[in-house]
């Protein structure tokens, strides 16, 4: 089985609605399983911040997987 973690749809606007997963066992058809990181209320992650390009990785000596996401503020001046 393949993942794909992508943003969740903002819908013409740049702030951070979440991270949603997906998975393939063809790399064609796509089965849509959840949003795994959801936006927070405030702070790192939150709707006012402009989060994307999530990565995961397995950590192999914690045997946990983890995500990394680019954050920057809402104009992206910060980053």
């Amino acid at each position: 089985i393949w993942y794909w973690f992508g943003e969740k749809p903002r819908y013409m606007k740049w702030y951070f609605e979440g991270v949603n997963c997906y998975s393939s066992a063809d790399l064609q058809s796509w089965k849509f399983e959840g949003t795994v990181l959801p936006a927070s209320g405030t702070g790192h992650l939150s709707h006012n911040k402009v989060a994307y390009r999530p990565k995961v990785l397995y950590n192999d000596s914690t045997k946990k997987f983890v995500m990394f996401v680019t954050e920057c503020s809402g104009d992206c001046s910060d980053g």
